[in-house]
């Protein structure tokens, strides 16, 4: 099924003028070329004569890029900006992005955490904790765009609630592909084979690359697929393993074993073929995979992000070291538990929340509607506006110069709470369709739009969002039973079992996995669990939904 308009829902205008109309709210007021309000109206709507604007604090990630000569996170060029421009002042609270939530933990504990807490996903305990305010009332007494915003896509509310009270903030975008699984179409058409639509096709076209030369040079130097890192995860999305093991089968939560058990015998199959780098454990970033891949020597791989503007990059790499080779983004082969679709981007994504020892509310939601008031806020923040980037008639904004756009615009993360769908954003505004390797670029995103955009192959949720939150005692229990960390029982029993050869079966790993998620009291976290969705089922986003809002045939 072709779906390259499947994102038809930017094309449609009308749909679009409402959510944008919607979404900038007072129309009475005055909007500068930077989308900010006069500061005569800026003082007038917080009703202070002087005009002086509240303080919040906001956190920021740091992610260690920043060249030093534009100094830190929170004091440089695009902070001063959002200060002159934004109705608040706000001082900005470095985090390092990879530690986010332990770093947030230790503000918590010394009552130095920010206001305006941004952060990718956070933690259900700090809910249950205190450590957030509700804000529901907060959104309905003080917003204007995000409220109007959250009306049009109820969504957002349902992801942004624990238990039925909204404790977070959303960022909307399009529902778009993140993980894409490659394969070397070149090496296909040398051995006679199909692209896999099986995964009895996918083993045997994995080993097949491995052991038959494909590359014609001789020598056993190549691999099938790759285990490690996104490329294993893609593995698991073939068998509908998401999140942490539990899904909905026949109306019921469920924890998955005959999912992990045909994974893992999948897994090993592919191992004990040789099909896959014995070493791939040590590969934990698949690094060693993508550089496999790029340099010729491995026929399959997951990719993250795999249809963004990381294409370009590795298009231009692959094709570098591979003159003559191919590939191509493909769906998921079906597999005994069922066709399903790689992990996705975007929807209703948790991204703030307030701290509940905020004293004004206000002023951060006055700070958030700001944010999404007017496109030019994310433009500027993105791509440096018209003073570092020209927009062509496709909307993609095209840098001036490369170079200066690298060291001096790196705003993105500035812009976590802003929800980009209403204003018509979506990936393939990254690429400008006149520039001949960006033409290519949308290509690839086409190919993946229609092998993981699609109804037919859904990205298998597990269980709705968003998660229940979990007491001190079901966390301990969850860590020592459940746990989809590398080091948990589960996990550390299958990948035993992966490179066990005979003296360890699949089917002893999970024997082994129950009985550990048995000895460490985990059936009361399945109650608990088992419990929570039968309640809140009708309450939480479906799949049904998540593609009704998002996806247009």
């Amino acid at each position: 099924m072709r779906n390259k308009k499947l994102f038809s829902i930017f094309a449609a205008s009308a749909i679009m003028a409402s959510t944008f109309l919607a979404g900038c709210g007072n129309q009475n007021e005055t909007v500068s070329n930077n989308g900010t309000a006069t500061e005569n109206e800026q003082g007038q709507e917080e009703g202070n004569e002087s005009g002086e604007k509240p303080k919040i604090t906001v956190s920021i990630y740091d992610r260690g890029t920043l060249d030093p000569s534009e100094g830190t996170m929170d004091d440089n060029r695009w902070t001063k900006w959002i200060n002159e421009n934004a109705p608040v002042e706000v001082e900005f609270v470095s985090i390092p992005r990879w530690t986010s939530v332990e770093k947030f933990n230790a503000l918590f504990a010394s009552d130095s955490a920010p206001d305006l807490i941004l952060n990718w996903g956070i933690p259900n305990n700090w809910v249950t904790d205190g450590l957030l305010m509700p804000l529901e009332d907060v959104i309905n007494q003080y917003s204007t765009e995000y409220k109007a915003i959250m009306e049009e896509y109820p969504a957002m509310k349902k992801a942004g609630s624990v238990d039925g009270e909204l404790y977070y903030f959303t960022a909307l975008s399009a529902l778009e592909p993140n993980h894409t699984l490659v394969i070397r179409t070149d090496w296909l058409e040398k051995l006679g084979l199909e692209v896999p639509k099986t995964e009895e096709e996918f083993y045997d076209v994995a080993v097949a690359f491995a052991t038959q030369d494909p590359d014609g040079n001789g020598q056993d130097d190549t691999f099938g697929m790759s285990l490690s890192f996104v490329s294993g995860q893609m593995i698991d999305q073939m068998y509908g393993i998401q999140n942490d093991g539990f899904v909905v089968e026949d109306g019921k939560l469920v924890f998955g074993w005959d999912r992990y058990e045909a994974c893992t015998k999948m897994k090993k199959a592919l191992y004990d073929a040789g099909a896959v780098d014995k070493d791939y454990a040590a590969d934990t970033s698949g690094e060693q995979s993508y550089q496999d891949f790029i340099n010729g020597k491995l026929g399959m791989i997951g990719l993250n992000n795999g249809a963004n503007v990381s294409m370009r990059t590795t298009y231009t790499q692959f094709k570098e070291n591979n003159p003559d080779g191919e590939f191509e983004i493909i769906a998921l082969p079906s597999t005994s538990i069922g066709q399903f679709g790689g992990c996705l981007g975007g929807g209703a994504a948790v991204c703030g929340a307030i701290n509940a020892n905020c004293e004004n509310p206000e002023a951060v939601m006055k700070y958030i509607d700001w944010m999404n008031s007017t496109p030019d806020v994310y433009n500027t923040l993105i791509y440096g506006g018209e003073e570092y980037a020209t927009k062509t008639e496709d909307g993609v904004w095209v840098p001036k110069d490369e170079e200066k756009s690298k060291k001096e615009v790196y705003g993105s993360d500035y812009t976590m709470p802003v929800c980009t769908l209403p204003i018509g954003h979506t990936i393939s505004k990254y690429f400008d369709k006149n520039n001949e390797l960006d033409a290519i670029c949308l290509e690839y995103l086409d190919q993946a739009t229609e092998a993981y955009c699609n109804e037919e192959y859904p990205y298998e949720q597990g269980y709705a969002e968003p998660r229940p939150a979990l007491d001190s005692q079901l966390s301990v229990i969850l860590t020592n039973t459940y746990s989809n960390a590398a080091d948990g029982p589960i996990k550390t029993n299958l990948a035993k079992a992966i490179v066990g050869g005979s003296e360890y079966s699949v089917e002893q790993a999970i024997a082994d996995s129950k009985k550990a998620c048995e000895d460490g009291n985990g059936q009361k976290l399945v109650d608990f669990y088992t419990d929570w969705y039968e309640k809140n089922k009708d309450s939480l986003i479906t799949d049904e939904e998540r593609y009704a809002m998002f996806v247009k045939e």
